[in-house]
């Protein structure tokens, strides 16, 4: 398979020396005559030509560096992608070479260029979206693109770069001053139409509900339930965000069955000029999770901006489905708020907004330049992302150990403290495994989720760690749900690879075949979890709602 990416790049060396063998054989004193050609044509058109050099040779130079990275995703995913990639990184070069042998023609210098740059394009959004950073490149970036593009309009327009009669430039600058001014009005004033952007989703913690959702602009928010609000505010003031969430009892929800969710567009929120414009709201049922027949529950992780796969792999149990379980590295960054949008409109999408979700931080949710705001829009306790959940007889032990990096990686050294983190986190654990009242009445059993399945991970084989599993083993928690690792695998315990006396489950892959990763996501695996009495039924079932395995297990 991986050979094929060198017979690729042979065939382009094949196809210029074919060239030169067919110019030599049309002409036999072709040294000094093509030497003479060659000059002569880039002496003409010198800035162009060396234009055009440079853009045929871009697309070789970003395919070379990055093609290991990407190339098994690619060809497993789909077989013509890297040989499409592979091809048109030498389609410039080539044509240039045959230009400068044959034609000498300035329209194929541009086309060269124009090429050069397309297939450059190209080829790296092959690459973002193989690396999971395609939404972040073109989606996250997209106000940058635009902020660019106006300015180069601006110079070319104002300077008259381009040459325009008197009336097509009175329009072009019309309605580029037209487009800045409405940009402005709209990145100043706020003044843009006021809508959801997501459903809400109900995230289960303790025993409360934290209830979120976004917004097109910047607004206030509440859930309302049974007549009473319960605002997103802190000390009397109504938070002004995209973002919202509001903290509900858990029994309060549980015993209605029904919420709505309220926003009241704001612009001007500035010191004693606050100007409120529409307000939204929308209705939601909700459905308990209903112990009765046991737990259905689906976990899925590591889905980096993808919707699709995960989506129809969490439709396995259909109606019966009880919650979620969101076990990490649904984004990629936490850089705008945009990313945490993402998340919710997952999950609503998931849950219709209309059952719980547990969800747990990954490595990936621990970078970004809005990290602060993090523990405001997710499921938090006192700005920490470990916490419990009690549902029918068993509690989740939700854990959160971090960064995959130590603090003194030069990637996150600057900002990093996930090793002081690590051991309040530590304490915590320490705390309620020798409370003799935290397994309460009617709790019979421990489930620990975790992003990173730290008793299998060779970087998390420290104190806090191995401390961390001794707990968990004193807790005498039956089974460890992890993600991180991009595959689906069972690790029965105590074993050379894995140090705990319980089992642990790495969850889920972005692939319908089992643990070759694909490149989009429009497939899928995750995993089907069943808990029945002392039963634990773990399947590992794709986008298709196909079971490729199966694990059952008793609880402790």
């Amino acid at each position: 398979m991986l050979n094929s990416k060198y017979i690729i790049h042979a065939f382009a060396i094949i196809d210029l020396v074919i060239l030169l063998m067919i110019y030599l054989l049309k002409h036999p004193n072709m040294g000094k005559s093509m030497k003479n050609n060659i000059i002569n044509h880039f002496k003409e058109h010198k800035a162009l030509n060396i234009i055009g050099i440079l853009a045929s040779f871009l697309p070789i130079i970003i395919l070379f560096p990055t093609w290991m990275l990407t190339y098994e995703k690619m060809y497993y995913t789909a077989t013509y992608m890297p040989i499409l990639i592979g091809v048109g990184a030498w389609i410039p070069f080539i044509i240039c070479c045959i230009n400068f042998i044959f034609f000498h023609k300035k329209w194929l210098t541009i086309l060269v260029i124009v090429l050069g740059l397309l297939f450059s394009f190209c080829i790296f959004a092959m690459i973002a979206l193989a690396l999971s950073k395609f939404f972040y490149f073109f989606i996250a970036g997209t106000p940058y693109f635009v902020a660019i593009i106006l300015i180069l309009c601006c110079i070319i327009v104002w300077t008259k770069f381009i040459k325009l009669k008197k009336k097509a430039y009175i329009i072009t600058s019309s309605v580029l001053t037209l487009v800045i001014i409405v940009s402005l009005l709209f990145g100043i004033f706020n003044l843009l139409p006021v809508y959801f952007n997501s459903g809400a989703v109900v995230f289960a913690i303790e025993d409360e509900y934290q209830i979120c959702w976004s917004t097109s602009t910047t607004t206030t928010g509440y859930v309302e339930i049974n007549g009473i609000k319960y605002t997103d505010s802190t000390a009397g003031i109504m938070n002004v965000s995209t973002l919202h969430k509001t903290i509900v009892p858990r029994n309060v929800l549980d015993e209605t069955k029904s919420y709505s969710i309220h926003s009241n567009g704001i612009t001007l929120s500035r010191a004693y000029l606050t100007a409120k414009t529409s307000s939204i709201s929308k209705e939601y049922s909700f459905r308990p999770v209903d112990a009765s027949d046991g737990l259905q529950i689906y976990n899925f992780s590591d889905n980096h901006f993808y919707k699709s796969g995960a989506i129809q792999a969490s439709r396995y149990f259909g109606n019966k489905l009880d919650f979620i379980i969101a076990n990490g590295d649904h984004i990629n960054d936490v850089s705008t708020e945009w990313e945490i949008t993402f998340v919710y409109d997952i999950l609503a999408k998931m849950t219709s907004s209309s059952i719980p979700v547990i969800i747990t931080r990954g490595n990936h949710e621990t970078v970004g330049s809005i990290l602060d705001k993090l523990p405001n829009y997710y499921a938090s306790k006192t700005n920490n992302f470990y916490y419990s959940v009690n549902f029918g007889d068993v509690k989740f032990l939700v854990l959160d150990i971090g960064s995959d990096m130590e603090d003194t990686n030069k990637t996150i050294s600057t900002t990093a403290d996930f090793t002081q983190y690590r051991k309040v986190e530590q304490q915590w654990l320490k705390t309620i495994a020798n409370d003799p009242n935290y397994l309460e009445d009617g709790i019979n059993h421990v489930v620990s989720l975790c992003h990173i399945a730290f008793p299998i991970s060779e970087k998390c084989n420290n104190d806090i760690c191995n401390n961390m599993i001794q707990n968990l083993e004193s807790l005498n928690t039956s089974i460890l749900i992890s993600g991180h690792s991009h595959k689906v695998e069972y690790f029965e315990p105590d074993t050379s690879t894995n140090r705990a006396n319980f089992p642990v489950v790495l969850g889920s892959v972005r692939s319908d075949y089992y643990n070759n990763e694909g490149l989009g996501g429009a497939q899928f695996t995750g995993t089907a979890i069943e808990i029945t009495g002392n039963t634990m039924t773990l399947k590992f079932t794709n986008s298709k709602l196909e079971v490729r395995e199966e694990h059952v297990i008793t609880l402790k």
